[in-house]
């Protein structure tokens, strides 16, 4: 079974650069990549190789282990925008 790894903030400069590299590794690893900017995620070239999760900081889900599918593991890389 795939080892499951969630990055958030991930079209942001180091995020994308994270998740390219996390695609080079032989092993079973499923990326899910997660970001408030669905439109920018498609434009990655990684987009069709991860899950994609849009997710807004600001309204995060209650159940966010449930909502990202049950990840193994967390690469936090995403920030809160303040809404000013």
């Amino acid at each position: 079974m795939a080892m499951k790894i969630l990055v958030t903030g991930a079209t942001g400069f180091i995020g994308n650069h994270v998740i390219e590299k996390l695609l080079q590794y032989d092993g079973d690893i499923q990326v899910i990549a997660a970001s408030r900017n669905a439109e920018k995620a498609k434009t990655c070239k990684w987009f069709s190789e991860v899950r994609y999760v849009p997710c807004n900081l600001n309204a995060v889900p209650e159940d966010c282990f449930h909502y990202f599918g049950e990840p193994d593991a967390l690469i936090h890389l995403a920030y809160r925008k303040n809404s000013s």
